[in-house]
């Protein structure tokens, strides 16, 4: 069942502004129902079995022990997906240079368009560590509820042609799968790698 407004009261740091804001950014239509703010998030369901950009099952227990950028956001993306992908790989290198490993992962919310080998060409641009995961509709629908994201279609002129809002975030999450932070990509690469640095720091 599509959920028009999804609610994560993840404590209150005043970031439903930025993510409407943030939402906007992905479509000339007006920001989603969506709010994203700060207590729950600590409780996010962030588990989820689909298909990575080899055609091949991934679940989350891949990347058991390892730190996460998570993303949301698609291919066909006029312009903030692929530079908010580009964002999240320059701090991926800025903390490999500093000895943190990370792995970011980019969900797409348009599984009907969004094939493994699309994905592929898509993410094979911005890092090589990237990964991306798609799958079946309802499966692809369910993370991005389980994390509070969205993924409605706006603009629709036809089967293959639309747009989707959703917010311009990206989620941290620490070795075990747990949330930490909320990542704006409005901010600048240096800042974000300071800032998901300092909170696997703090999270050990």
């Amino acid at each position: 069942m599509r959920q028009a407004s999804v609610s994560l009261f993840v404590a209150s740091l005043g970031l439903a502004a930025l993510i409407a804001g943030a939402a906007a950014a992905h479509s000339p239509t007006p920001a989603s129902a969506i709010t994203v703010t700060r207590t729950a998030a600590r409780h996010l369901d962030t588990r989820f079995a689909l298909i990575d950009q080899n055609g091949a099952a991934v679940s989350d227990a891949a990347f058991r022990g390892t730190p996460r950028i998570v993303y949301f956001g698609y291919t066909q993306c006029a312009d903030a997906c692929p530079l908010d992908a580009q964002k999240i790989a320059a701090v991926v290198d800025r903390l490999d240079a500093a000895g943190v490993t990370v792995a970011p992962i980019f969900i797409t919310v348009d599984p009907a368009r969004d094939t493994p080998e699309r994905l592929k060409e898509f993410l094979a641009a911005f890092h090589p560590r990237f990964v991306g995961l798609t799958g079946p509709a309802a499966a692809v629908h369910d993370v991005v509820l389980a994390y509070g994201s969205d993924d409605t279609k706006v603009n629709v002129t036809g089967p293959e042609s639309y747009d989707i809002a959703h917010p311009a975030i990206a989620y941290l999450l620490d070795g075990d799968g747990n949330f930490l932070d909320l990542l704006p990509l409005r901010d600048g690469p240096e800042i974000l790698a300071e800032v998901v640095a300092r909170r696997l720091a703090a999270a050990r």
